[in-house]
């Protein structure tokens, strides 16, 4: 398909050609489950679509009759709005993938196409914490289409080479982890608020306590805290990574086996969960609607399912919570369920909390 399209625009505006004269090619980038060949049944896909060299278009020997010239960053916009809907677009018997752009940089505000100075940019003055686990996973998925192999390859370098400073830092920002961990906990406490508001009657194998979200947090958090200085723990697949932490001792080799196991469990439950109604959800029910379906994929009775799973995010959670020693602050001084919501039931326990840091000096 992006060979396809790529010819076709190179026939009227002729090969992209960079300021030192060498063909540029589009670099895809997969970000997230996709760069970590980690896609679940119902996976969108997020991209980044960025080249190297600036430059402009020029006829060649293959593509002689181009009239008119672009840019590179205006021939590849032209390309993207080709193969974006070409991929999402919903035709005949459905389509390929869901595409989410919104990762580029400045996101939904931002080009849909960037070069290389204008990542190294973005990154280094606006980029964001939870950006660097973003890029963690970020892989080049395509293959040339203009330059030769080795061309393509020093390309793909040149851009894998701004980003790795970015995400493995030489010395530990413990800022950001803060940071990123805060941020863990609102998504933790928001997903558990909808839990209660529905009376339990479901848990997300993903985004709840002791889901696959916390599994991927960990082990990205270790890996950034130490990939700076050890190679050996910037890749992109979360089991093989655990495998790695633990062999640097990050992490016990029990501790690390318990998580594999528990992540393939959680991954085949959300497998199953989407296959059901091929709906992209990650939510069991406790009782009924998808859970009858779900077990009988799993091939595994429905009371015995909810024990595996029970038993799964109680170890996740506590492994998480030790490591990030969140337990002691959501049992003690945690803000209430639904504060930021404004829930009904959150309003006296605020003010009680709000009173606390008055008696105790902390409001100053």
């Amino acid at each position: 398909m992006l060979k396809a399209q790529a010819h076709e625009l190179a026939k009227r505006f002729g090969v992209p050609i960079g300021a030192s004269g060498a063909p540029q090619d589009l670099l895809i980038v997969g970000m997230g489950k996709l760069g970590g060949r980690e896609l679940n049944v119902s996976s969108d896909i997020d991209l980044v679509f960025l080249y190297d060299e600036d430059g402009e278009t020029r006829p060649t020997a293959i593509y002689p009759d181009a009239r008119r010239s672009l840019t590179i960053q205006e021939f590849y916009e032209r390309l993207a709005r080709r193969l974006i809907p070409a991929l999402n677009d919903i035709e005949g018997p459905g389509f390929v993938f869901r595409v989410d752009m919104r990762l580029r940089p400045n996101g939904d505000s931002g080009p849909i196409v960037c070069s290389s100075d204008m990542l190294e940019t973005y990154l280094y003055t606006q980029g964001r914490d939870w950006e660097r686990f973003a890029w963690l996973k970020g892989r080049v998925i395509n293959t040339p289409v203009f330059s030769d192999g080795e061309t393509f390859s020093r390309q793909v370098n040149n851009v894998m080479s701004l980003v790795k400073p970015f995400v493995f830092r030489k010395y530990l920002d413990f800022g950001a982890i803060t940071s990123l961990t805060k941020l863990h906990e609102m998504i933790r406490a928001e997903t558990t608020r909808r839990e209660i508001a529905r009376k339990g009657s479901y848990v997300n194998v993903k985004l709840g306590r002791g889901g696959i979200r916390e599994i991927e947090f960990l082990t990205q958090t270790l890996q950034v805290i130490r990939g700076g200085r050890d190679s050996s723990l910037r890749g992109r697949e979360t089991l093989l990574m655990l495998d790695a932490l633990a062999k640097e001792g990050a992490i016990s080799s029990e501790v690390a086996n318990k998580l594999k196991e528990s992540y393939v469990f959680l991954r085949d439950v959300e497998h199953a969960i989407q296959y059901v109604n091929d709906e992209q959800t990650q939510r069991l029910s406790r009782h009924g609607e998808n859970l009858p379906n779900v077990a009988g994929l799993l091939g595994i009775q429905e009371e015995k399912l909810w024990e595996r799973l029970e038993q799964v995010n109680d170890f996740v959670s506590k492994t998480f919570d030790s490591i990030f020693q969140t337990e002691k602050a959501e049992n003690k001084g945690d803000w209430p369920l639904g504060w930021e919501t404004g829930t009904s039931t959150a309003a006296s326990a605020l003010v009680e909390k709000l009173t606390s840091f008055r008696v105790s000096g902390r409001s100053r």
